[in-house]
């Protein structure tokens, strides 16, 4: 047990009068209290914030200016001030004026959720992660991970290596590597490229080498081959005689029926998935030979037959890709749509988990995903969770259509995703980041300042389009923020920076200074919604954050003003520049 008397507080000048925090207290609470005294005939600093504060009145009388309104105040007296107020607290008695100040900081807003599942692609391990990978997904999931842990709420980023896919054994193959020793390699590659870019996961599945998760997936399929959700039939699929293999994914080379451009079965152009037989020109992308077809049992899901358990969802397609407007349009055309779940194994090469049947079938990769994301939703949201998914638009078909719509003829009660963030393609030098023809910038190797590549990187984000990574573009502006921080940092040492306080205005309505209060509240305010709402470009971060260090670069602002400014500006560049907000907060506490 402790104890102390606030009359023995190291008392320190701010907002114009002399403020302590209470002591033994986590500055990362929720509830913020500060002790406040106002000597006789003096006055706070006219201001307001996004916080919403409490007043209680200790000792002394004054008046409390808020908005057009004036109160007397005395001892005992609660004041309640609103978010975004403008309001003033003045001294008119022979005693100091002492009060407690109670606020909510800034980072704690209204929300209707306990807890945050934020969940992304699993990257391929057919190669390590490059720059427009990171770009996408697994940036803006850091982003919000690190903005809601700054409002105390509990949040999980869940991730993994896409194990089963078969790029990773046509790689593996090409290079002469054994197939697990590669995988192992390029799971290592891609947690680097994580750790050197600032990405934090808490967990990262590895489907190949988990035992519960290989069984969910199984338990999962029976459960949908019972109720009849998946079904058996005899279809014409390609294959390649000559390499002795199935064609499909990564094995096909083919075109895709509705945009003709290339396609293996989910198209980069348009997004359609489709069966393998329906693509055209179909040939073999290892011999290149056009494909011969056989007859075989596979099974499948009609998606078609099962998308108005999506439709009757009215919030689940809000915000949706232009794109993937225009396939949900598209796909109302059809009377029904078959995709791949379950086929053959055709040769001894093939890996993935098989069916618990005596005909084994190789279980396709986007199945077993829907699987695993059912067990997740099951482990890891209730009502009260944001779930919120993160993916690129080459696979945006499986994650908006095909898994929840598997899921829910399965659970029509079952948590989906809150809210699915979906990028398009961030091309390098003009040509698309490409692992196949090692155009890229590699995640782990490159020798950039991951604080600033971050920064460049959401500015660039292929929100809704692609966008293009220039590297000169990008060596320019590193030198011009670099050269910008390092200002920052020397103006924003208060020891060395000490500026005249301005006299403020008498005149409650025309302070000059409150047109600085007011663009900060705004800014602060746009930060938060674009974080919250996840509606507005998230690239409008990076023009937040510009515009509030402009602000403090380039104003002659108070010393109170330059500590709100500081203040601010630590919880914004924590979530969007890690490193560089720990090393302020560092050098000027």
């Amino acid at each position: 047990m402790t104890s102390s008397h606030w009359n023995q507080i190291d008392f320190k000048k701010a907002y114009n009068i002399l403020c302590a925090q209470v002591p033994g207290l986590n500055p990362q609470k929720s509830l913020t209290p500060t002790f406040c005294k106002v000597k006789k005939d003096e006055e706070t600093l006219l201001h307001s914030h996004y916080e919403k504060e409490i007043f209680y009145v200790i000792s002394g009388r004054g008046i409390f200016l808020i908005n057009q309104d004036q109160l007397e105040v005395t001892a005992g007296e609660l004041i309640h001030i609103p978010s975004h107020s403008p309001h003033q607290l003045k001294n008119f008695s022979e005693e100091d004026l002492v009060f407690i100040s109670i606020y909510v900081p800034q980072e704690e807003v209204d929300i209707n959720f306990t807890k945050v599942f934020i969940t992304t692609a699993p990257p391929t391990p057919n190669g390590p992660l490059h720059l427009g990978h990171i770009s996408g997904p697994y940036l803006v999931a850091d982003i919000l991970k690190r903005y809601y842990q700054q409002l105390n709420i509990s949040v999980l980023h869940l991730s993994g290596t896409d194990d089963h896919q078969n790029y990773v054994e046509i790689k593996a193959l090409k290079n002469q590597e054994n197939i697990n020793i590669f995988l192992n390699n390029r799971r290592s590659q891609i947690l680097l490229g994580f750790e050197k870019n600032q990405i934090e996961v808490d967990h990262f599945q590895h489907p190949s080498q988990e035992n519960l998760y290989q069984e969910q997936v199984k338990t999962f399929f029976n459960q949908a081959r019972d109720r009849n959700i998946i079904e058996t039939c005899e279809v014409s699929m390609p294959i390649c005689n000559f390499c002795d293999h199935l064609l499909v994914d990564g094995l096909v080379e083919a075109t895709c029926p509705h945009c003709l451009a290339p396609s293996s079965g989910c198209c980069e152009n348009c997004g359609l998935v489709v069966m393998p037989a329906e693509l055209k020109q179909i040939s073999c992308s290892q011999c290149h030979r056009s494909a011969d077809f056989k007859k075989m049992p596979v099974m499948t899901f009609d998606l078609k037959k099962n998308l108005h358990l999506l439709l009757e969802k009215s919030s689940f397609y809000k915000n949706l890709p232009q794109k993937m407007q225009n396939l949900l349009i598209y796909l109302g055309k059809f009377k029904n749509k078959k995709l791949l779940i379950a086929y053959p194994q055709f040769s001894k090469k093939q890996r993935g988990i098989k069916t618990p049947d005596e005909d084994q079938l190789i279980i396709h990769v986007w199945f077993e995903m829907a699987a695993n994301y059912y067990y997740l939703s099951q482990q890891h949201t209730n009502k009260k969770t944001l779930w919120i998914h993160n993916c690129g638009i080459d696979n945006a078909f499986y994650y908006l259509f095909f898994i929840p719509a598997l899921c829910l003829a399965l659970d029509k009660d079952i948590n989906l995703p809150s809210q699915y963030l979906i990028n398009d393609f961030l091309f390098l030098n003009g040509k698309k980041f490409s692992t196949s023809r090692n155009h890229a910038i590699w995640a782990h190797e490159h020798l950039f300042d991951s604080d600033l590549l971050r920064l460049y990187l959401l500015s660039h984000r292929p929100e809704y389009q692609t966008t293009n990574f220039e590297v000169a573009d990008y060596l320019y502006f590193e030198k011009k923020w670099k050269k910008k921080l390092a200002l920052l940092k020397e103006k924003l040492d208060l020891e060395k920076n000490q500026y005249p306080l301005e006299k403020q205005s008498s005149n409650f309505y025309s302070n000059p200074r409150e047109t600085f209060l007011q663009r900060w509240d705004k800014w602060l305010h746009d930060f938060h919604q674009c974080l919250l709402s996840m509606n507005k470009d998230f690239r409008y971060l990076s023009k937040l954050i510009e515009f509030m260090i402009d602000e403090t670069l380039h104003q002659n602002l108070t010393p109170e003003e330059l500590n709100l400014a500081q203040k601010n500006l630590r919880f914004c560049l924590s979530p969007l520049m890690p490193e560089f907000s720990r090393k302020m907060t560092k050098e000027l506490l």
